[in-house]
């Protein structure tokens, strides 16, 4: 599991737990990476959809599965977003890289959720087909989460796991998750 605190602002200013955190775990199987996310926001705010999802409270999930630095918006990379519903436990998805689209419709990638009292949860699975990948035990994954936080006063901020700016332009090293039995 991933816990994602004060301590990984990428950018924006959190004030305190309450503000933003969150955890992500993950387990695999043949077909499917599952994760379940537990974020912790004092304010949610969620209006947009399709590809301005972003700009909400939002899961990302940011995918490099050829391990050679993910380049934005090269298609093999991913960038997928995961927005909730406050009505509903559907959740907003997209995926930036690849055209622009929402990869739930193909059934690529699955994900519910509900809103908390003091935030929400989304658990949801991925296709390995969608992400390229064949599992198996050992299998290293360059792979980083990031939660983006919108206040009701327009104020943001992003926690992310890990993700450096190479030397490259366009060229980010992400975090590495190996899969275990």
């Amino acid at each position: 599991s991933i816990v994602l605190n004060e301590h990984f602002v990428e950018t924006g200013e959190i004030k305190d737990q309450t503000d933003l955190q969150g955890t992500i775990r993950f387990a695999w199987d043949s077909t499917y990476l599952y994760f379940f996310a537990e974020v912790q926001d004092d304010s949610l705010f969620l209006i947009r959809s399709k590809g301005e999802i972003w700009r909400d409270d939002l899961l990302e999930l940011f995918f490099d599965p050829d391990a050679d630095g993910m380049f934005w918006n090269r298609p093999s990379d991913f960038q997928l977003g995961f927005r909730v519903d406050p009505r509903l436990p559907e959740v907003k998805t997209w995926s930036w890289f690849q055209g622009g689209r929402d990869p739930s419709l193909t059934k690529d990638v699955i994900a519910k959720s509900y809103v908390t009292g003091n935030g929400y949860r989304i658990e949801g699975a991925i296709k390995w087909s969608y992400l390229k990948m064949t599992p198996q035990p050992g299998l290293l994954i360059n792979m980083t989460p990031a939660i983006h936080d919108i206040d009701q006063d327009q104020t943001e901020a992003k926690l992310t796991w890990f993700y450096r700016n190479e030397k490259e332009e366009g060229r980010f090293q992400l975090g590495q998750m190996e899969l275990t039995n």
